[in-house]
């Protein structure tokens, strides 16, 4: 419900890293799942398996993308965007909301459809866009969380997806218990035979 409102206006602003959106957001998770402040924000991400809301803004800008280039030569914004596209050409390092578009696409490994100006079908590649993007921030997750010293024993069990038992459980200060209990499993010693993947 709250979504589209902290991601106003994304279309043109989405590769911000808005910090305090994003800690809006994560206090939100945390609070939803009853974690203390000091818990560690890839934790709450993995056992809610969302991704940081820029993410979804990425997706935003290059869904507005394929509007404007898809609309004819007279409209203004396209008109707009063409002068932008022209500057960035003649100029790679030119800050612009262009740079914005085409920056995730080289990124995402989907470049080409900048070379083109455009794809086939718009909601194939938009899907092909959200699963990239996705991708990316669960592979940078595992590595996050892999080299943190804090998360030892929660990445013996950790895997990036919604945690089915905060569904299965219907009263709050048992699954609020269980949320607090696998995300601070770190401060368990671990023995051989006591605990298991």
């Amino acid at each position: 419900m709250t979504l589209p409102i902290l991601n106003y206006g994304s279309e043109f602003c989405g590769l911000n890293d808005s910090t305090k959106l994003e800690g809006i957001h994560i206090h939100f998770c945390k609070h939803i799942l009853g974690f203390r402040g000091q818990t560690q924000n890839n934790c709450v991400y993995g056992e809610l398996g969302r991704t940081i809301l820029k993410s979804r803004r990425v997706v935003n800008v290059i869904r507005y993308w394929l509007n404007i280039v898809q609309l004819g030569n007279t409209k203004f914004a396209r008109k707009m965007y063409s002068l932008m596209y022209r500057t960035l050409d003649n100029n790679p390092t030119h800050m612009s909301w262009a740079r914005n578009v085409k920056t995730p696409l080289q990124s995402t490994g989907l470049y080409e459809a900048w070379v083109n100006q455009g794809v086939g079908n718009v909601n194939v590649f938009i899907s092909l866009v959200k699963q990239r993007v996705f991708d990316m921030f669960v592979q940078n997750w595992n590595t996050d969380i892999n080299n943190s010293t804090r998360a030892r024993c929660y990445t013996l069990y950790a895997n990036f997806k919604f945690q089915p038992y905060l569904n299965l459980n219907n009263i709050e200060k048992n699954r609020v218990a269980l949320s607090r209990f696998t995300v601070s499993a770190h401060r368990l010693e671990v023995e051989t035979g006591r605990w298991h993947k």
